[in-house]
């Protein structure tokens, strides 16, 4: 299924899109009033660097997030650019554990009254302890995810941006298959359900004071 490059939303700071497939997954609260959106964007500001514990925030139930240093050792604190993510993509027993690897290629902020924003970008990347240069993920290196937050008012929002999104062919022949297989289900929808799910999640701040005490 190819899609128009045309109908892929314009982002400032996000990667043009070129090539292959793409999708736009967005989440947005209203709050009552500004001091409360702008306690809410920080809780959730947290929530987005706090990487180890997206699958607690967002309740999901497709893949756990993991986030380690560019010598692939486990992290616990702050992520910062070139830190790695591994993604355990839950599988069939027969398939058993699925992992995958992206590095963290940037991260911003935008701080302004009236707008602020978080945005995280990753990319395809190879395992850390690989001397290969083997690219241990589905997708393609060109191909990029960005994990956003904004708040603009009262207004907050959360968003994946997945751009040229094209399969991981620079791998074994089994490994072509495979890669195509689930890139296609990707660019036709599935992955934009779990997406939604992570958005929608990160932007639940039920049963949480907005007050700030």
């Amino acid at each position: 299924m190819k899609k128009n490059i045309n109908s892929c939303k314009l982002v400032p700071g996000i990667p043009a899109q070129t090539e292959g497939g793409f999708h736009d997954t967005e989440s947005e609260k209203v709050y009552e009033n500004i001091v409360e959106a702008k306690y809410a964007y920080q809780l959730l500001k947290m929530r987005l660097l706090d990487i180890n514990h997206w699958q607690d925030y967002c309740a999901m139930s497709f893949a756990e997030f993991r986030l380690y240093n560019t010598k692939g050792s486990f992290k616990e604190s702050v992520l910062s650019r070139h830190d790695l993510v591994r993604i355990n993509v839950y599988a069939s027993p027969e398939l058993g554990t699925i992992y995958y690897w992206v590095k963290i290629s940037d991260i911003f902020f935008e701080e302004y009254e009236e707008f602020e924003r978080t945005v995280i970008i990753f990319i395809p990347t190879s395992h850390p302890r690989n001397q290969q240069s083997e690219i241990a993920h589905f997708y393609s290196s060109t191909s990029s995810s960005a994990f956003v937050i904004n708040r603009r008012g009262n207004i907050l929002s959360a968003a994946v941006y997945g751009r040229n999104e094209t399969p991981n062919l620079d791998t074994n022949f089994l490994g072509k298959i495979k890669n195509r297989i689930i890139s296609f289900c990707a660019v036709v929808g599935l992955s934009k359900v779990q997406w939604r799910n992570f958005t929608d999640g990160i932007l639940n701040t039920n049963g949480i004071s907005m007050s700030g005490d």
